[in-house]
């Protein structure tokens, strides 16, 4: 498994392995790749980012244990390194939506429990 591959699907499993559909995890999946094209680093220097991901703060690149929801991250990933979408219009942050606004930028989507700027 490339370092890629690994770094954006933990993203996904950490950040949107609850929301109700693919829709949603592909979208932080593609936000993820958005910075990486933006700040010209590779995925995983995005997700090691200071203070951008909690997650990997508290379990850096732990693998979870092997799951259907795992599994699942890992398809969206690999998927998303292949194939771009744009379901969050270019977006590069974005939060829950019990979180509220952040970051003094503009909404350019909302998916599901997720907000994208």
């Amino acid at each position: 498994m490339s370092a890629s591959l690994l770094c954006l699907a933990l993203a996904v499993f950490h950040e949107a392995r609850g929301e109700p559909t693919d829709v949603a995890r592909y979208a932080v999946a593609e936000v993820v790749l958005n910075r990486t094209e933006e700040r010209d680093k590779t995925v995983c220097q995005v997700i090691a980012e200071p203070n951008q991901f909690s997650w990997y703060r508290k379990n850096g690149l732990k693998t979870p244990k092997n799951s259907p929801v795992w599994e699942e991250s890992l398809k969206i990933a690999e998927e998303s390194l292949n194939h771009r979408t744009n379901y969050t219009k270019g977006s590069t942050y974005f939060n829950t939506v019990r979180v509220g606004v952040r970051f003094g930028k503009k909404r350019k989507a909302l998916i599901h429990n997720h907000v994208f700027y």
